[in-house]
């Protein structure tokens, strides 16, 4: 089924349930209904959670037919970008994989953009569920994927999300600042006033379509405001 879910203890000997859904699991699902589909899915192992932490990952993902990984790479190639990555996560282009990577794998945030049919071209059973569940006859000539792999910590601390339906409730609002805050491609970039940059219109396009399918626009948790200190 796609769906993995472990128990064990966590710190202070406490119970902790956890549930690994895979993409081709999650893709049959609206993101509203797989939220309450994988609390059921504990529910019915005997995990009557009293909260649902932020997950460890969480993919957002989306393919574009038409629209060649090359012209990632130019971009890429000709500093035509923004990017919030850290200064030591410079930007690669990996040519065997024809893909473009943007932050270190296991960072709080990591995108690669990489050629869809290349990767199906090596698995025919993957080829075959990718058709089905996205009710397609054959591949397109070009398609390309871009995926953002987030971290238990991107939550907690960029995006100030402390719950399950904290993640899930804003998620319109998180794919519009991942592909405009933390990555987008502009026609040319002060890397001064790098907040003038205008970006490209496939790249909005891009952008819209994907927020469009996170089906929730939601706002970004707001961070808690602590007392002042009064012993400062």
């Amino acid at each position: 089924a796609g769906v993995v879910v472990s128990l064990g203890e966590g710190g202070e000997g406490r119970p902790v349930a956890a549930i690994e859904a895979t993409g081709r699991f999650c893709a049959l699902f609206h993101p509203l209904e797989l939220k309450t589909e994988l609390k059921c899915i504990l529910a019915r192992v005997g995990v009557l959670a009293s909260r649902y932490g932020v997950p460890s990952r969480f993919d957002v993902r989306g393919d574009v037919a038409g629209l060649h990984v090359a012209k990632f790479a130019q971009f890429r190639n000709d500093d035509k970008f923004v990017c919030r990555a850290d200064k030591d996560e410079a930007p690669r282009v990996h040519r065997k994989w024809n893909a473009v990577m943007f932050g270190q794998r296991g960072s709080r945030v990591y995108c690669r953009i990489y050629d869809k049919v290349l990767e199906l071209s090596k698995d025919d059973e993957k080829r075959k569920e990718y058709l089905n569940v996205n009710q397609m006859e054959s591949l397109p000539e070009v398609l390309t994927r871009v995926e953002f792999e987030l971290r238990n910590e991107f939550f907690r601390e960029t995006w100030n999300a402390r719950c399950l339906d904290e993640v899930f409730n804003s998620l319109g609002e998180l794919v519009s600042y991942l592909m405009h805050d933390w990555l987008r491609f502009c026609s040319s970039v002060d890397f001064n006033h790098t907040e003038r940059a205008k970006t490209v219109s496939w790249w909005a396009w891009l952008k819209s379509k994907m927020v469009a399918a996170a089906g929730v626009i939601g706002e970004r948790p707001k961070a808690e405001t602590l007392p002042p200190d009064p012993s400062r």
